[in-house]
Formats: C-alpha cells, sequence, structure tokens
C-alpha cells in the first residue's frame, strides 16, 4: 500500500517559519522583561536595606558613641540581655559630667540614649519591692546620677547632711523649714512614694527651690507625677547645687 504524502506550499512553509520566528521573538520579550522586572525589584531592596542601614545609624549610631569602661549602672529589674552605661556622644571636656549621658545597650550593641522615665518603662521586668522602686525613680535625681539627663533643668534628690555635698540640706535648716522625710507604700502592684527633691534655679546659678512630690510607680515600671508642692526656696549658702556652663 502506499502512503499519501502531502506537500506543503512554499507559502505555508513561509508562514510556519514566520511563525516560529514570531514565538521564538515573543519568547525573548518575555524573558527581557523578567530580567528588568528583577533587577527594577532588586534595586528598590538594595534602597530598603540601604536606608534601614543609614536609619539604624542615625538611631544607635555606635560609631560617634563612647561608652565609659567602668560606666556600667546595674538595676536588677532590667529584662534581660539590657543593660545601661554611662557614655558620650564624642564630645568631653571639663568638667566630665556635664557631657555624660545614659545609654541603653542590647546585647552590648547601644540601643538609645535614656532620658526620661518613660524611656526606661518597656525594659523593665518587674520592680517587685519598695528597694526597686526607689532605686528606679532615684536614677533620675540621685547625686551620682542626675546629670545623666536633663542638664538644663537640674534636679536632685533633697538629703539630710553637711551642705558641702551637692543636694544635702543640715539637719537644723531642714527642721526649721518643718520638711517631712520621704516615705514609700506599697499596695499590690503600685508604690506611692513622697519626697523632697531641690531643682536649681534658673535665675540664681548657685540657689534652689524645694519642692515635696508625690509620685506613682508600677511594678510594670509606669509612672505618674501625683502632686508637686513648692515647700521653701534656698540661697547659695544653704545648698550646695551643680553649675554647668
Amino acid at each position: 500500500m502506499k502512503k499519501l504524502i502531502i506537500a506543503a506550499s512554499p507559502m505555508h512553509q513561509q508562514c510556519q517559519l514566520a511563525h516560529g520566528k514570531e514565538k521564538s521573538m515573543n519568547s525573548i520579550i518575555k524573558k527581557m522583561l523578567l530580567i528588568f522586572v528583577f533587577f527594577i525589584c532588586l534595586r528598590c531592596e538594595s534602597n530598603n536595606i540601604e536606608n534601614n542601614e543609614i536609619k539604624k545609624k542615625i538611631e544607635t549610631p555606635e560609631e560617634y558613641i563612647y561608652l565609659l569602661p567602668n560606666g556600667n549602672i546595674y538595676l536588677p529589674f532590667l529584662k534581660q540581655n539590657y543593660t545601661l552605661q554611662k557614655g558620650t556622644d564624642g564630645v568631653l571636656g571639663h568638667p566630665m559630667e556635664a557631657f555624660l549621658k545614659l545609654y541603653l545597650l542590647e546585647k552590648k550593641s547601644v540601643l538609645k540614649q535614656i532620658k526620661y522615665i518613660e524611656d526606661l518603662t518597656p525594659y523593665i521586668s518587674k520592680i517587685s519591692n519598695k528597694k526597686d522602686a526607689l532605686q528606679f525613680i532615684q536614677l533620675f535625681t540621685s547625686e551620682s546620677t542626675f546629670y545623666l539627663f536633663n542638664k538644663e533643668k537640674i534636679v536632685i534628690d533633697l538629703k539630710v547632711g553637711t551642705n558641702e555635698r551637692i543636694g544635702m540640706l543640715p539637719k537644723e535648716t531642714f527642721v526649721k523649714y518643718g520638711l517631712k522625710e520621704f516615705s514609700i507604700e506599697q499596695t499590690n502592684d503600685t508604690f506611692i512614694i513622697n519626697r523632697n527633691i531641690v531643682e536649681k534655679n534658673k535665675s540664681d546659678n548657685q540657689g534652689g527651690s524645694i519642692y515635696r512630690i508625690k509620685e506613682c510607680i508600677t511594678s510594670k515600671g509606669e509612672y505618674k507625677l501625683l502632686d508637686k508642692k513648692l515647700e521653701k526656696v534656698v540661697s547659695k549658702n544653704e545648698i550646695l547645687l551643680p553649675y554647668y556652663e
């Protein structure tokens, strides 16, 4: 039996060839478009990474921060992997306290500068007793750490003692002005603190105002000032306060 073979006409062959070329050209164009889109996406991702790195450097410029080797401040109620350390943003002078700041570190990497109580609150695990509550609040007003914060408005704990030390009032003067000792009460997870502070007067570089303040702290480190009352304005002869030019 003979097989029937139908030969394609020259025009049909040209059409098939043209169609093949068209398919090949479309495939190449598709590949080129895919490659182009890929590089656009890669560039966008690169820009995002670069912007994030810049943002990270701006927020945590570790290369511009010098941490004091022995400047660690220990708080037993900080969350795990977080520490506090004194440092400066590259500028030092005399007295050194005028240039120092407090930084929060996460696994030895600078995370942020601590300026206010609220900055530290998210990193508190639990304040469980009066000692911890007092240590937390006095971090910002203690004679040994107050200078790490707002240097334009100096606030220090008022203590009784020799007036040769910063923030201390002689016992007889303390009694004469009718000032009360500090007190702290705990109710469940809340601490109420009554204490005296001294605010340096802007008009008098060596005098200050004594306030009686009432504060509330929760076990989570949440803070609220409940009351503030002016008790007495004292002169430079009665109390020693720091002066930073």
